[in-house]
């Protein structure tokens, strides 16, 4: 993927919460995950709500022992 480029595809919900889009983005030389989530505002308009995460292995947690 190119630098500030990314692509959201069709995603097969495994359940109502899961998102209906997924994809990457690169960043600054770093890749996120993207999910998208289908809504509609209290006026009708239909839009794409956006979260991004980045792709590599999970933070280590607050009480966890930090492996260097």
């Amino acid at each position: 993927m190119r630098e500030n480029n990314g692509a959201l595809f069709s995603n097969n919900k495994g359940a109502e919460n899961h998102p209906d889009l997924r994809g990457d983005i690169t960043i600054g030389g770093r890749k996120y995950r993207l999910s998208g989530w289908y809504r509609t505002d209290r006026n009708g308009q239909r839009y794409i709500s956006l979260q991004a995460q980045e792709d590599g292995p999970p933070p280590a947690s607050a009480g966890g022992v930090e492996q260097i």
